[in-house]
């Protein structure tokens, strides 16, 4: 993977447990320090490090940035063990959904995690295969097709004998193919990858038209293809590696889509048209944000003033039209209203990132049914008990502690009379305020804070600025941003955790 100054990587979900966390109970060394009853894991350093911009003060892998780092993320602990006693944010119904919003969403990944990817047995034959095809980038030509009707009838012309490219001009009026290169490890749709790498592939060969996961219809011609072999020992391993984490991943993912289908196995959807339109031309406005601006969003600023991000339109619906029925699942009906509040704590995800105003409302249609679908998945993970997870349950104090501290750091600062914007500023303030206020907390709270130093030591971090995030769900953003508290590097209070 490529890396670059202010990278935004997407990676799957499972990455909320990778590495130390492989049970319900953490093991004495995945613990890097105890404020209190609070937690700081060696994947919460590493993520919350690793995974956000931080702050020029500390974005090294030395010594003494890895120190600042720690005490950044253990006066987090403290400003919220101050915040969480009598908070202004416990009365606000926002942060209550967004804190219900995640746990749940952390539910969900520990049952794929726990009921799918680690039932994933893989076969050697299938590895070896995979590892021959690893190296491969297939060279393409395609094309989308609008609706099933025109795709029966793309598929009924190359029966018929037209060829790829006479289609793609007659539908089209252009010459030109679209051309895109696909990897082996690349994040293709499963029906894709599947068609393309497999040892019956031919250079001309046309595949498809093939309905592909977000309901659109592609057709595909292969120019050819470069295989890429490995060199070194060090090469073959790594990538036999990957392939084993791709395999098991994918059939992971099946093993998934098997246990939400019985889940809703026998359930209906079924939608008040007429309300379902109005509503949808009403929303689409919001929705219909471009990429770009999606993007920005989420790259918060250091300084924010938000508490919570915006998880549901703003705009609002006649009052008169909320109570009637929207949909209905199986003979369970949501009214407007319904729906409403649970995108309070479940923003809708679209399967496409692109949408037309005229394919919006099959999109949105789309979007509300995996919606439903997490619903039951959710009720099932209340089932199983997985809100007492460790895993789960540190996911939700940690954005929860986030939130407490950042509100009792602008609490403090505008003590002094500091409102607003910091901006170039904030170096300053937090040498003359808030080092003060962090040096307090940790003489407060000392006989309570253990470090385990051992640990510690062994943490290595790169400086490279990464933003990261998860694909198709509901919150994408992976950790909280980096707290901004403290640049001081000693570590003169607590105890060692292993006296």
């Amino acid at each position: 993977m490529r890396c670059k100054k202010r990278l935004l990587i997407y990676i799957l979900f499972l990455g909320l447990f990778a590495c130390e966390i492989r049970g319900k109970e953490l093991p004495e060394n995945a613990i890097l320090a105890r404020v209190g009853d609070h937690l700081i894991t060696v994947q919460d350093f590493i993520r919350r490090a690793e995974y956000t911009i931080r702050p020029d003060y500390c974005r090294g892998n030395h010594y003494i940035h890895k120190k600042i780092i720690l005490n950044s993320l253990i006066a987090e602990k403290l400003l919220a063990l101050e915040e969480a006693q009598n908070s202004q944010l416990d009365s606000i119904e926002g942060f209550q959904t967004f804190l219900q919003g995640r746990k749940e969403q952390a539910m969900r990944q520990w049952y794929y995690y726990d009921q799918a990817y680690n039932k994933v047995q893989l076969d050697t034959d299938q590895l070896k295969k995979a590892y021959n095809l690893a190296g491969r980038t297939i060279d393409l030509a395609f094309y989308t097709l609008p609706n099933p009707r025109i795709a029966d009838k793309v598929g009924q012309a190359l029966e018929d004998g037209l060829f790829f490219e006479e289609i793609y001009e007659a539908f089209s009026g252009i010459d030109s193919l679209p051309r895109e290169q696909v990897g082996w490890f690349d994040r293709e749709d499963p029906i894709i990858h599947d068609l393309l790498f497999n040892d019956n592939l031919t250079p001309n060969q046309v595949l498809g038209p093939v309905k592909t996961g977000d309901g659109s219809f592609l057709l595909m011609k292969v120019i050819g293809w470069i295989d890429r072999p490995v060199i070194t020992e060090r090469e073959a391993n790594q990538r036999w590696k990957d392939v084993e984490e791709r395999l098991g991943d994918s059939k992971a993912k099946n093993i998934y889509k098997e246990l939400v289908g019985e889940i809703m196995r026998g359930k209906r959807v079924d939608f008040n048209e007429d309300i379902f339109f109005t509503y949808a031309d009403h929303v689409a406005d919001y929705y219909l944000k471009s990429l770009e601006e999606k993007e920005n969003q989420l790259k918060m600023m250091i300084w924010e003033d938000q508490e919570i991000q915006e998880l549901a339109p703003t705009t609002l619906f006649p009052d008169a039209l909320k109570h009637i029925p929207f949909f209905r699942v199986n003979e369970q009906i949501w009214t407007v209203e319904d729906f409403e509040k649970t995108l309070q704590t479940h923003p809708l995800v679209f399967r496409k990132q692109k949408i037309s105003h005229q394919k919006f409302p099959e999109q949105f249609k789309l979007a509300i049914v995996d919606l439903i679908q997490d619903r039951f998945v959710t009720e099932e993970c209340y089932r199983l008990g997985y809100e007492t997870v460790t895993a789960v349950r540190l996911n939700e104090e940690m954005w929860a502690d986030y939130y407490y501290a950042r509100q009792r750091r602008n609490d403090v600062l505008r003590s002094k009379g500091v409102y607003g914007d910091f901006g170039e500023h904030y170096r300053r303030l937090i040498e003359t305020v808030l080092n003060p206020y962090v040096d307090s907390l940790q003489n407060l709270y000392s006989d309570k804070i253990e470090i385990n130093m051992s640990e510690f030591e062994k943490i290595e971090l790169t400086s490279i600025d990464m933003l990261v995030t998860q694909r198709n769900v509901p919150y994408p953003v992976m950790v909280p941003q980096f707290p901004i508290l403290t640049t001081d590097n000693r570590l003169d209070y607590g105890r060692e955790m292993d006296d």
